[in-house]
């Protein structure tokens, strides 16, 4: 019961992040907000595994931040539904440029994380 209070109290500090750190970026240049959030979380998550990897940590601050804070923060939902939303709309080549940033940057971003976590 710890565990899943940890992490619906992370999941609620990710989520209000989330908003008052995309809403800003996307009311002016969708998909930005997401990109960025989704980056900087993959970053974050990164750094975490890679620096849990050598420490005993207590699963439920473990969880709480990876599962809870992490998975309220980022959002694969919104990406996927902001690419579909771009490609409906004729835009083709953003929708592309959404799904190449955000794939191949978030991957470098979670490995530098993961390399700076081990370091």
């Amino acid at each position: 019961m710890r565990i899943v209070l940890f992490v619906a109290v992370g999941g609620a500090i990710g989520a209000v992040g989330r908003y008052l750190l995309s809403t800003p970026i996307n009311e002016r240049f969708s998909p930005w907000g997401t990109i960025v959030i989704n980056l900087i979380g993959s970053a974050i998550l990164g750094f975490l595994i890679g620096w849990y990897s050598d420490r005993s940590i207590d699963p439920a601050i473990q969880i709480g931040l990876l599962t809870g804070v992490l998975g309220g923060f980022t959002t694969f939902s919104t990406f996927s539904a902001e690419t579909v939303l771009l490609m409906d709309g004729g835009r083709w080549q953003l929708a592309l440029v959404n799904v190449g940033v955000s794939v191949f940057f978030g991957i470098a971003a979670a490995a530098v994380g993961y390399s700076l976590g081990r370091a």
